[in-house]
């Protein structure tokens, strides 16, 4: 077991990423806490912003609906930003997140992408 200073909670150690810096071979904090302290220095989102906007949308991902049903299902979820304005737009699973992504936050893309698919 493992202390983390974050969510102040003893976890297994497979809890917490590897780190050959460090004398246990393991982070200093929790997967799911790393996962928010990034999300927290990339887009400057705190963990009770991610979870009013998660909670808003009824813990589903903006595009697709998929439930985020567990922790672990939270903490994969991504924070969907403009990449022009850097504003948050909302939460999604990976995969429409990776969509989006290939699409070059185009809407321009997304809609012939859209008509090609509503083809016959």
């Amino acid at each position: 077991m493992k202390y983390c200073p974050w969510c102040k909670q003893d976890k297994p150690f497979d809890s917490f990423y590897n780190s050959k810096g460090r004398t246990d071979g393991k982070k200093g904090h929790c997967k799911q806490c790393e996962s928010f302290r990034h999300r927290e220095r990339k887009y400057g989102i705190s963990i009770e912003k991610y979870m009013e906007i998660l909670v808003n949308q009824n813990y589903l991902c903006a595009i697709c609906d998929k439930k985020a049903e567990t922790p672990e299902d939270i903490q994969k979820m991504h924070v969907d930003h403009c990449h022009k304005t850097d504003k948050i737009r909302g939460i999604l699973c990976n995969k429409c997140n990776r969509g989006i992504g290939y699409l070059q936050d185009d809407p321009i893309l997304t809609n012939r992408a859209t008509e090609y698919l509503n083809k016959k």
